[in-house]
């Protein structure tokens, strides 16, 4: 794929389907202002975070160039003008189609049921079609097939695009469980949301030693400059991909966390009461734009901590849609993503990337622990990296890592 002139299909596409004149949003945003506005995102990510390749950067260029092509369905510009319209058939479920236009543009097809997923799974409208390759999958293109003539304008879709269609979407819900299927999903879904909310999908990540800013942190404290004991022994291990240390309170397991965690971090505690108190520490050392709070009334605790309510709410925005460089949070903000429900790839993807810490484990309930469990087991083979720190390990978590 790396011989693919992307700028050559993006302009063909665009010109092709009038992508300059059909709108994406109600705010009169047409969809190639979204696609450029996605491409600078995921141009920006590519900068801040280098874990994409060549190939991987152009599948997610591809999929941002065709993920709301389906908007030129004449319905959905109606719903954009007049909310009471039904455009029938969501937009990502429309969007795989045009894919046909690139197959000969591409050296590697079988690239083409992971674009599907990818379009086809940046929102969870229509979902219900994908889950079901036996039933779901005829139901979606019959439905598509007898209302084209409504949805398009001098053209319609051949029998072999809808066949070739069928095809993608059936190997993709097999192989919907692939890393890079779970990856890229997730990325496209983070492009979407950001761009859509003029966010950042990556803040300028942490760069500063974190040694030193620990020591900074310590200084500012009038504490002395140098590492505790339990520090210095424990060491820092990031090749198993976790680390569980059981120590007692006030030994310093925070600074610990500090030193290990060399990436994009997220702090998971049990309770907003220890989220709030270990987001004002983190603040101290990472720096008050760096770090980010996330649970069911961290907007209420903000603004109540802050006089500037629109910088908040920014701060507040950037921090639900995973950007900040640090999160401190619950476990509902992160771990429910255990369970797969449509769009968890959002949280996998952001996590393949990323530090987690899960202070205080002992202080979650059963039913929490077994899908932090899951979820590590399956973020983990990602590439996620977690420390777990308490003063009590429960047994059945011992056991289970």
């Amino acid at each position: 794929m790396a011989n693919i002139n992307f700028d050559n299909i993006k302009n063909c596409i665009i010109e092709k389907f009038k992508l300059s004149e059909a709108k994406a949003k109600s705010d009169g945003t047409t969809i190639v202002q979204h696609i450029n506005d996605l491409l600078r995102e995921l141009d920006n990510f590519t900068k801040r975070i280098g874990v994409l390749n060549e190939e991987e950067i152009l599948i997610l260029k591809l999929a941002v160039l065709f993920h709301d092509i389906g908007k030129i369905n004449k319905l959905f510009q109606e719903k954009l003008q007049h909310r009471n319209t039904d455009d029938k058939i969501p937009h990502n479920c429309l969007s795989p189609l045009f894919l046909k236009t690139i197959v000969d543009k591409i050296e590697y097809n079988n690239w083409l049921p992971l674009f599907t997923y990818i379009i086809f799974n940046h929102h969870t409208r229509g979902y219900n079609y994908f889950v079901n390759e036996r039933f779901g999958v005829p139901s979606l293109i019959d439905s598509i097939k007898n209302n084209q003539n409504e949805f398009f304008i001098g053209f319609t879709f051949k029998d072999e695009t809808f066949n070739e269609y069928g095809e993608w979407i059936t190997e993709a819900i097999g192989n919907k469980k692939q890393k890079h299927y779970i990856i890229l999903s997730g990325l496209l879904i983070r492009l979407d949301h950001a761009a859509s909310g003029e966010l950042e999908v990556e803040e300028e990540p942490i760069k500063t030693d974190r040694k030193e800013l620990l020591f900074s942190y310590f200084e500012k404290n009038g504490k002395q400059k140098q590492l505790r004991s339990f520090q210095q022994t424990f060491g820092i291990d990031r090749k198993s991909g976790y680390q569980c240390i059981v120590a007692d309170t006030g030994l310093g397991k925070t600074g610990l966390s500090v030193l290990w965690s060399q990436r994009k971090k997220f702090y998971i505690l049990p309770n907003r009461a220890s989220v709030n108190a270990m987001y004002n520490t983190l603040k101290g050392i990472y720096g008050e734009e760096k770090v980010g709070l996330l649970h069911s009334t961290a907007l209420f605790n903000l603004l109540n901590d802050y006089e500037d309510d629109v910088s908040v709410l920014r701060q507040y925005d950037q921090t639900r849609v995973l950007s900040k460089p640090v999160t401190v949070c619950t476990a509902d903000q992160l771990f429910t993503a255990a369970f797969n429900m449509p769009g968890y790839e959002k949280v996998y993807a952001t996590l393949s990337y990323s530090d987690v810490v899960i202070d205080e484990i002992q202080g979650f309930q059963p039913q929490q622990i077994i899908p932090i469990l899951k979820q590590i087991k399956e973020t983990k083979e990602l590439g996620a990296k977690y420390l777990i720190i308490t003063a009590t390990l429960p047994d059945i978590v011992a056991k289970k890592l």
